[in-house]
């Protein structure tokens, strides 16, 4: 992906670089190998108060926490979760509502795409066709019918 000219906010799990990564609600065996797979031991991971998480920092992970019961910002660290919980119905409100499953990547590749040109004050749709435009179509390789094919167009 081309250089945004900005560091992303982070959403929901980030760590020091500032990565962004968002999740769904899984089982806690589910979510903590989810979890150990994509973020490393040491990173902070700020989550509301469900019981999954209550593991995180066994695992090496900073974890804090928000009880949205008594509170939305954590006055003493001062985490919050506001953010991707905006971001996860916005998100939400966009996908189709048939087919989700197959596709999931690929929405959320999508609708975080529109969402960084639109921060940048650009046209998502213009932002496409301009990288469309530069790929060179010469050396696309297409994946068909179980094999990888040089394609001609």
């Amino acid at each position: 992906m081309p250089s945004l000219g900005f560091e992303p906010r982070p959403y929901g799990i980030a760590n020091a670089r500032r990565d962004a990564a968002s999740w769904l609600q899984f089982t806690t065996e589910t979510l903590l190998s989810h979890i150990e797979s994509w973020i490393e031991p040491g990173t902070t991971v700020i989550s509301d108060c469900w019981k999954s998480y209550e593991r995180l920092s066994e695992g090496g992970y900073h974890h804090l926490t928000i009880n949205h019961s008594l509170e939305f910002l954590d006055s003493e660290t001062g985490a919050y979760t506001n953010t991707i919980e905006v971001t996860w119905r916005h998100f939400k409100a966009d996908l189709p509502e048939y087919n989700r499953r197959g596709r999931f990547e690929g929405y959320i590749a999508w609708y975080m795409f529109r969402k960084i040109y639109f921060a940048l004050k650009e046209n998502p749709f213009i932002k496409f066709l301009d990288l469309v435009q530069n790929i060179n179509w010469a050396e696309w390789r297409i994946v068909l019918e179980g094999g990888v094919k040089e394609s001609n167009s």
